[in-house]
């Protein structure tokens, strides 16, 4: 059995000429109230009145920002405007009230300022072996109780030394001292 699956659910019906019902609804009841308005304003005030609500129901009926009405545009930016941007967290702190045991009140906790406090490096997750391999590529020092310094050697001397290491610059600009290798 085949079925007929709908193509365009993301327009809407033209039910009154090229008109929607949404838009016939804005123009309709601006066309009321402009008719209304003409028996109780004078011409001039009317027709500046007219001028704005006809604009605003045109506007409303057949503009829509991203794909958006327009209606559905200013309601987002009213609320945007209007509604706070600040949120403040108020913890609630449970105090128990001695004449009743199983009794608890609420009270509101007051709001201080935050504090600047630093933030913890994120651990490792792995446990200590993630740890240790992180130390081991970014310090240079060795670990105690886990590396053994380079031994000193008496019989090395500097000429030989600097023969076999070179002072080179890092990407970052600190100096390293690096093994030679001649090819």
């Amino acid at each position: 059995m085949q079925f007929q699956v709908p193509q365009f659910i993301e327009t809407e019906d033209k039910i009154i000429g090229p008109l929607t019902l949404r838009q016939f609804i804005y123009l309709g009841v601006t066309g009321l109230a402009a008719f209304g308005l003409f028996f109780v304003l004078q011409t001039w005030l009317w027709l500046l009145v007219v001028i704005v609500l006809g604009s605003l129901s045109a506007s409303l009926a057949f503009i829509s920002v991203n794909g958006r009405p327009m209606s559905v545009f200013l309601l987002n930016f009213a609320g945007f405007i209007w509604s706070p941007r600040v949120f403040v967290l108020e913890e609630e702190i449970t105090a128990k009230v001695l004449a009743a045991p199983r009794a608890t009140v609420s009270v509101p906790r007051p709001v201080a300022a935050p504090t600047p406090r630093a933030i913890p490096e994120p651990r490792a997750v792995g446990g200590g072996l993630k740890d240790l391999w992180n130390k081991l590529l970014t310090t240079k020092t060795a670990i105690p109780k886990r590396e053994k310094p380079l031994p000193e050697h008496p019989n090395v001397s500097q000429k030989n030394l600097m023969d076999r290491y070179e002072i080179v610059r890092s990407a970052t600009g600190e100096r390293e001292m690096a093994k030679r290798i001649d090819y």
